[in-house]
C-alpha cells in the first residue's frame, strides 16, 4: 500500500487546527490517544481500545505506516471530537459512522486494504459535520482535492460509493481532450488505491449494510462497471498499471458468495448485485454485470471474462423470462414490481444485451418493456361478498397501480377505499352501506407511468 495512501485530508476541525500548524503536535495526539486506550484496555475492554488495537496491530506488522496509523487514530479521535460536539441527525450520523469502525474493529475486520475507504470516510464526516448538518438522501460530493464520489445517506452520513464513482470514470473517459485522458488516468489511480482485496480479487466495497446484505459486500453493478471502466481507461490511456488492475478485478465474478459475486444456477451463473444476499436476484444489476464483462472481454481479449460472460448469459436468458409478469418487470425474480425508474433502467439494460447478442430472449423483452408503459392497468375478476357490517371487494390487478374503489347509490356516494398495490390478487375492504339495494362500484387504477384504467362493478346489500 502507498505510503500517501491515507493522505489528502481536506477540511480540519477545530481539534486539529494545532496540529495542521504544527504536524508533530498531531502525531503527539494520536500517540496520547493511543496510550490511553491501551491502558484503559488494561482493565475494561472499550470500543475505542478495539479500534486502537486493530490499527496498531497492523502497524507492528508492517501492514501499514506509522503515517497511515497515525492518520487513522486521528480521524478516529477527530470523529469523537465531533460526536460529543453535534446535536440531532449530525450526531446520529456521526454514531453510525464511529460504531462502524468500532464494529468493524471488534469482528477482526480492519485490514491494510480497508484502511483508506474506513478512515478517510470517517474524516470526511468529521470534517464535514463540524460546520455543516445533514444533506438530502442521495446527494453526492467530492472534498478537497480528491476525486472520490461520496453519497450522503439520512443517519450515517457520507458514504464511498463505488458505482457512483465508476459511472463518473466512465463519463470522462467519454471525453477525449488532454486535461480530460488526464483527469481519467489520475481517477482512476485513486480508484484503484480505494480497492480492496477479496479472494484474490481487487474490489470496491461499500460499508454500509443495504438490502439485506450485511457490511462490508460488493455489488455487480459496481464491479462491472469497473472493469468496464478501468479497461476503457487502460487501454484509452495505454496504462499497463491500470489495465492490471481491471483484470484481477475481473476475478469477483469468478469468486463464489458471498466473498465475490458468482451464484450458481440451474443453467449458468447469476452475479449477485448485493454479495451477501444471494436470495435477492435482480435482473438490472445482472445485466448491467454482463455488459461490462462483455466490454471488457472484448478490450483486454481476456478469454476467462468471456467465459463468465457467456456463462452469465445462461442464467440471464431465463431470468429475464421470469421477470417479465405480462404488464410490467419486477424488480427482483418471484419478488415485487420495479419502481417507474428500475422499469425504465432494465429496459436500457436490455437494449444493450439485445445489440451484443441479437437474441430473441433479450430484444422482445425489452419490446415488451417498452409497450407496458403505455397500456392501461386492467382490473377483471371482480367479485364481492357482504358480511356483517363491512363489504369485502376481491380483484385481479395487472400492473402496479394507485387503485381507488368507491360505492354509490342514486348518484350518492357511500363508501370507499384507496391505496397503491402490486399486481396479482388484491382484496379491499369497505364499509356496508347502511341501507339495502343495488350498489355501483366504480375502480380506477392509475399505473407508475401515468396510465388510467377503470373498472366497475354491482353489489346488491341486503
Amino acid at each position: 500500500m502507498d505510503s500517501n495512501r491515507l493522505g489528502n485530508r481536506g477540511r480540519r476541525t477545530t481539534a486539529q487546527s494545532i496540529a495542521v500548524r504544527h504536524p508533530a503536535a498531531r502525531s503527539l495526539c494520536a500517540l496520547l490517544l493511543a496510550v490511553i486506550v491501551t491502558l484503559a484496555a488494561g482493565s475494561t475492554p472499550a470500543a475505542a481500545s478495539t479500534v486502537s488495537g486493530a490499527i496498531s496491530s497492523l502497524e507492528q506488522s508492517g501492514s501499514i505506516t506509522t503515517e497511515q496509523a497515525d492518520y487513522a487514530r486521528g480521524a478516529y479521535m477527530d470523529a469523537r471530537t465531533v460526536r460529543r460536539a453535534a446535536s440531532g441527525a449530525s450526531r446520529q450520523a456521526m454514531r453510525y459512522q464511529i460504531r462502524r469502525v468500532e464494529n468493524l474493529a471488534r469482528d477482526d475486520r480492519i485490514t491494510a486494504g480497508r484502511m483508506r475507504p474506513l478512515f478517510e470516510t470517517l474524516q470526511r464526516n468529521a470534517d464535514w459535520f463540524h460546520k455543516n448538518g445533514p444533506r438530502p438522501f442521495g446527494t453526492d460530493d467530492r472534498f478537497g482535492n480528491s476525486r472520490i464520489i461520496y453519497q450522503y445517506f439520512p443517519g450515517q452520513g457520507w458514504e464511498f460509493h463505488p458505482l457512483s464513482n465508476f459511472a463518473k470514470l466512465n463519463a470522462v473517459w467519454t471525453v477525449k481532450s488532454k486535461p480530460a485522458r488526464r483527469a481519467l488516468g489520475k481517477y482512476a489511480h485513486e480508484l484503484i488505491d480505494w480497492a480492496v482485496d477479496r479472494g484474490g480479487a481487487l474490489t470496491w466495497e461499500y460499508y454500509f449494510p443495504f438490502s439485506g446484505s450485511d457490511a462490508p459486500f460488493i455489488s455487480s453493478i459496481s464491479q462491472g462497471t469497473a472493469i468496464q471502466a478501468l479497461a476503457r481507461a487502460g487501454n484509452a490511456l495505454n496504462d499497463a498499471e491500470i489495465t492490471a488492475a481491471a483484470r484481477k478485478a475481473m476475478l469477483a465474478f469468478d469468486n463464489a458468495a458471498p466473498v465475490g459475486l458468482k451464484l450458481p444456477r440451474d443453467v449458468g451463473n447469476h452475479y449477485l448485485g448485493y454479495s451477501g444476499n444471494s436470495r435477492l436476484i435482480i435482473l438490472n444489476m445482472f445485466l448491467q454485470s454482463l455488459d461490462g464483462l462483455h466490454d471488457f472481454s472484448i478490450i483486454t481479449n481476456d478469454e476467462k471474462a468471456w467465459d463468465l460472460y457467456r456463462e452469465g448469459l445462461k442464467a440471464a436468458r431465463r431470468e429475464t423470462a421470469d421477470s417479465d409478469t405480462g404488464a410490467w418487470s419486477l424488480y427482483n425474480v418471484g419478488g415485487h414490481e420495479a419502481s417507474l425508474n428500475y422499469h425504465n433502467l432494465v429496459i436500457g439494460f436490455l437494449r444493450k444485451i439485445c445489440d451484443e447478442t441479437k437474441e430473441d430472449i433479450f430484444c422482445n423483452t425489452r419490446e415488451h418493456f417498452s409497450s407496458y408503459l403505455g397500456e392501461a392497468p386492467k382490473i377483471t375478476d371482480v367479485k364481492t361478498k357482504v358480511r356483517r357490517k363491512k363489504l369485502i371487494v376481491t380483484f385481479r390487478l395487472s400492473k402496479m397501480s394507485t387503485v381507488s374503489v368507491n360505492s354509490s347509490r342514486g348518484g350518492r356516494a357511500a363508501a370507499g377505499a384507496r391505496a397503491t398495490i402490486g399486481y396479482g390478487s388484491r382484496r379491499f375492504t369497505l364499509a356496508k352501506p347502511k341501507k339495502k339495494g343495488k350498489y355501483k362500484l366504480k375502480f380506477v387504477a392509475v399505473d407508475l407511468a401515468g396510465n388510467r384504467g377503470s373498472a366497475s362493478a354491482v353489489v346488491r346489500v341486503r
